[in-house]
């Protein structure tokens, strides 16, 4: 295809959650007995690792341009380097994608039908992970029709039901205002089939909805294979469980080519004291993702929240019949989306064009990445508080479990969470707007106080346990030492115990012994009596 015939380029994330399922114990497994990285099953006849290459692949990703433009730090999460640690982060590409691949929208009596370009996915340790698919459109212009394809391609479940009676299903509800009548993979080679398509009819079923709240679309189930499902009971051992970190939607990184759109936004306009894009309904709908109309309606808050989610860097002021065209872009940031409106030159669908694909692309992963790992992170300080109310820890199992989440804490701040992720001006901020709009340094500082006070909690009932088996020593030590000072059997006094009236000085260290082993079983028995009692309260 021509790259001039190219309207807008769509990249879908899922961020995950993933964890290898434990059994009939699994939520009182540890946290590194569920996210066991180095046992992903991913399916190798339709997944190949991706590896680093300074001069691009046929995919283009991983070369010498990203290699320089990110920090040596950030090289090794985003696997843009040939001496990348793997131990942490397992990353594939879709070998199973044709020229004629597609991904196919139904929605509002209208299918749009785009080229499905590529798939990556990426599993981290910890039990993260963000699957994104590369979509190309060269069919569809119009702004609306952008809209609906960015909202509609996003949804993975129902944002709600309808509240028909008696019974409510997606039918009377999302669908068509939110969530699409169907989605397809077409042309394809999976596990399942070539063409695979999600109606989302389990929603449609109080069966269905009581035995699953949420499954995982046919599409990435026949993408990632046999071996990743939902959360659900009665699943083998060692299946993968997949499911959403943030909500229904997908994050939607576009960028859009349209003259008149980006000539629109670049007005000035002295009412507005700037650019006509604070004022502009298309661009509140274009950044935060609005397939029908936009969900603002107030005009000093969509103000507001324009001028926060908006970069106008390279905005060029645009007047009808004085400078000629806009030849900018301007870009849109929000916590679910990342989206571009551009002049359609050739340097904007050529450069601009490979860093969506690559360079923001690697920037948004990033940050869903660690937005990831603090929605996982506070999930399991909550799993582990709740069991700190019902089992007693003088043997140290909470405090494990404690230990190591504190150490996967302090790597994910020191290897993930970065505050610059490279030197280039605008990449700088860039990501900067990435982090304001997530709150991802808010949720930080918040976890990091969640974690220094379990943490805390931890080395006092550490601490306690010590004291209390010591305390237990203390007495059969005191006797032993006692038995072993030398005044006592001094035979000129004549004072001596009657164990030691025929055996002589050697029974001092039998009986010290022994004393130590009453002491130890004494104890042992003591803490699991206290821990018993503590259950039962």
């Amino acid at each position: 295809m021509s790259q001039k015939t190219l309207h807008s380029y769509h990249i879908f994330l899922f961020p995950f959650k993933w964890e290898i399922y434990q059994g009939a114990k699994h939520d009182e497994s540890a946290i590194d007995k569920r996210y066991q990285l180095q046992e992903i099953p991913i399916d190798v006849s339709y997944w190949k690792p991706f590896t680093f290459e300074a001069l691009p692949d046929k995919e283009g990703f991983h070369s010498y341009n990203e290699y320089t433009y990110f920090y040596e730090q950030v090289r090794d999460v985003l696997n843009v380097d040939n001496t990348v640690d793997t131990i942490h982060l397992k990353q594939f590409v879709y070998q199973g994608l044709s020229e004629v691949s597609s991904f196919s929208i139904k929605a509002k009596g209208s299918t749009y039908t785009l080229s499905l370009e590529n798939i990556v996915a990426n599993f981290y340790e910890n039990g993260v992970g963000v699957l994104s698919l590369f979509l190309r459109n060269t069919k569809y212009h119009d702004k609306k029709d952008i809209f609906k394809i960015n909202d509609f391609g996003r949804r993975i479940y129902p944002q709600y039901l309808g509240d028909n009676e008696p019974f409510t299903s997606v039918h009377n509800g999302a669908k068509d205002n939110f969530l699409a009548q169907e989605i397809k993979l077409s042309s394809i080679q999976s596990w399942l089939d070539s063409e695979v398509s999600e109606d989302f009819s389990h929603y449609d079923t109080q069966q269905g909805i009581s035995r699953n709240l949420f499954v995982l679309p046919k599409y990435f189930k026949a993408l990632l294979g046999p071996a990743f499902c939902e959360p659900t009971k009665n699943a083998p051992k060692g299946t993968v469980f997949i499911s959403p970190v943030i909500d229904d939607r997908m994050f939607t990184l576009c960028i859009y080519y349209n003259q008149d759109f980006i000539n629109q936004l670049a007005l000035r306009n002295i009412a507005n004291d700037g650019y006509e894009y604070l004022s502009n309904s298309d661009w509140y709908q274009m950044v935060f993702v609005d397939g029908s109309y936009p969900s603002c309606h107030s005009p000093e808050m969509m103000k507001e929240q324009l001028q926060k989610v908006t970069y106008s860097r390279w905005l060029v002021p645009y007047t009808f019949g004085k400078n000629g065209d806009s030849w900018g872009q301007v870009f849109g940031i929000s916590r679910y989306s990342f989206v571009v409106v551009a002049a359609p030159n050739d340097f904007n669908l050529n450069v601009i064009q490979k860093h969506i694909t690559h360079h923001y692309f690697q920037m948004v992963m990033l940050s869903l990445i660690q937005r990831s790992y603090l929605v996982n992170f506070s999930n399991e300080v909550a799993r582990i508080s709740r069991h700190l109310n019902n089992d007693n820890d003088l043997f140290g199992k909470n405090v494990s479990e404690i230990s190591i989440l504190y150490r996967q804490y302090i790597k994910f701040v020191n290897r993930i969470f970065f505050r610059e992720i490279t030197p280039q001006e605008q990449g700088i901020e860039l990501y900067e707007k990435l982090q304001e709009n997530m709150r991802i340094r808010e949720e930080v500082k918040d976890l990091d106080q969640q974690i220094n006070e379990l943490n805390t909690y931890a080395e006092t009932q550490q601490q306690n346990r010590l004291t209390l088996i010591a305390s237990w020593f203390a007495v059969p030590s005191l006797l032993a030492t006692i038995i072993g000072l030398n005044p006592f059997w001094n035979d000129k006094d004549k004072w001596h115990w009657w164990l030691f009236e025929r055996g002589g000085g050697e029974w001092n260290s039998i009986v010290a012994i022994i004393l130590v082993i009453i002491s130890l079983l004494a104890s042992n028995y003591v803490l699991k009596l206290l821990a018993k009692n503590k259950r039962k309260k």
